[in-house]
């Protein structure tokens, strides 16, 4: 742990074994809204975003705040908010559901969160805190003879690491690092603009000093050095920007659902991203699946989520349904969320190169998209320990095909009769091609 200065009982995780404990705790799944609480630097928040859908970052450090958006610019799954958490309102953090609360509270405050957090209870599905009470009675014991540090560890499951280092931080830090001080002073007065990749940057080509990143954050943060980096906001395109104004009534899905008028398969086919990861790794996986079936007509993986991997997962869907018909069918509608990835015009125009049409889920709604979720959740839940074996990207290829394969081909889903998504689409395909 590390302490804030100026704030005597603020400080934060940074084992990651008590991190990997807390998350595990935790259970976050891939369609949930997690609430941390005093994110700190980030170090569980990047965990939950492994795992969760959303993550909202409450912190009320304007300091640390800048130091989470700057961290995780570009990450639409991580929101910051800059906030007393007894001041913030968790009633619409997931709307039409409940939120996971999760953090690393001080111990004298803990009281008024627990309370604040009960008025919320009917919001709030589960709460995982960790009060830093413990620590401070660990230290007593040691400090009276009664326990020596490696008992005290075992017996509160934290590294010595995590008890040396949280007995007096700042100290630590300057008598390791108080060198680097009026150089990193001299850096943020010439630089004002410089956020910490720079800054780091800058500390080793002007003057030959190499410090990891984890570490000049709470050389910044102890020293009370502020970079007045301003985080612009990425433009929305045009397309983005026309969806935003239109909101839900760019759904054409939910509009279909609600008049009940999804009745058939090759009527709506549904897409999402999902990350994969292998011995240390990261795979992107696209799929486009039959909304009403079931069925995955088509997948992609790629190391990269760029435009191209959604672009040829939907051509290789148009070319599947091809396959199945004999012919292709217009007139379907294409669903997805609002990713960069699907509002760009690369996907739109080969959407519509088909006569089909488009349709987006509302910002911020992943149920919206709740078929992919629900497969997405499926998949990792069954495969994940299969897939982190892959030795190679090739390797996963294959499982992720053997997986999709099994998916289709051999599991009875209870949606569809009790048959496999391949049988139930064959059998409405010969329906549709006999009308």
């Amino acid at each position: 742990m590390i302490s804030i200065p100026g704030r005597d009982w603020a400080s934060f995780l940074e084992d990651l074994n008590i991190i990997r404990r807390i998350v595990a705790l935790a259970e976050p799944a891939g369609d949930e809204t997690i609430v941390e609480i005093g994110a700190g630097l980030g170090f569980m928040t990047e965990e939950l975003a492994k795992r969760a859908d959303r993550v909202i970052a409450i912190e009320v450090d304007p300091r640390l705040a800048a130091i989470l958006r700057e961290r995780f610019t570009g990450q639409v799954r991580v929101e910051v908010v800059q906030m007393d958490v007894l001041k913030y309102d968790f009633s619409p953090a997931c709307p039409g559901g409940r939120v996971k609360v999760v953090g690393n509270i001080p111990y004298h405050i803990s009281s008024p969160i627990l309370f604040s957090l009960l008025d919320f209870r009917r919001s709030v599905s589960s709460m995982i805190l960790m009060l830093q009470k413990e620590l401070e009675y660990g230290r007593s014991v040691v400090s009276s003879g009664r326990a020596g540090v490696n008992q005290i560890c075992r017996l509160l499951g934290i590294s010595k690491k995590t008890y040396y280092y949280s007995i007096d931080p700042a100290r630590t830090l300057e008598q390791r690092y108080g060198r680097l001080k009026p150089m990193l002073e001299r850096i943020i007065q010439k630089n004002q603009s410089y956020g910490y990749h720079r800054i780091k940057k800058a500390l080793f080509e002007v003057y030959g000093e190499a410090v990891n990143h984890k570490v000049l954050l709470k050389l910044l943060l102890a020293w009370g050095l502020q970079f007045k980096r301003r985080i612009r906001k990425p433009r929305l395109s045009w397309m983005s920007q026309i969806l935003d104004f239109l909101q839900i009534r760019a759904n054409l899905v939910w509009r279909l659902t609600k008049q009940k008028m999804i009745t058939r398969c090759l009527q709506v086919i549904v897409s999402d991203v999902t990350e994969l990861y292998y011995q240390g790794k990261k795979a992107y996986l696209c799929v486009h699946m039959d909304i009403y079936g079931k069925m995955i007509y088509v997948w992609h993986l790629l190391t990269v989520p760029t435009s191209e991997l959604v672009v040829q997962s939907w051509k290789k869907a148009v070319a599947t349904v091809k396959r199945l018909t004999g012919s292709s069918m217009t007139d379907m509608i294409a669903h997805q969320d609002l990713g960069s990835v699907y509002t760009g015009a690369e996907y739109i125009l080969a959407v519509l190169k088909e006569k089909d049409r488009l349709s987006y889920s509302r910002r911020g709604e992943p149920g919206d998209n709740a078929v992919n979720k629900s497969f997405f959740l499926r998949l990792k839940e069954e495969w994940r320990d299969v897939f982190i074996e892959a030795q190679s990207f090739d390797e996963l290829q294959k499982m992720v095909r053997k997986a999709i394969d099994y998916y289709n081909s051999e599991r009875y889903h209870s949606i569809v009769g009790l048959k496999t998504p391949l049988t139930f689409t064959k059998e409405q395909v010969g329906h549709l091609t006999m009308h």
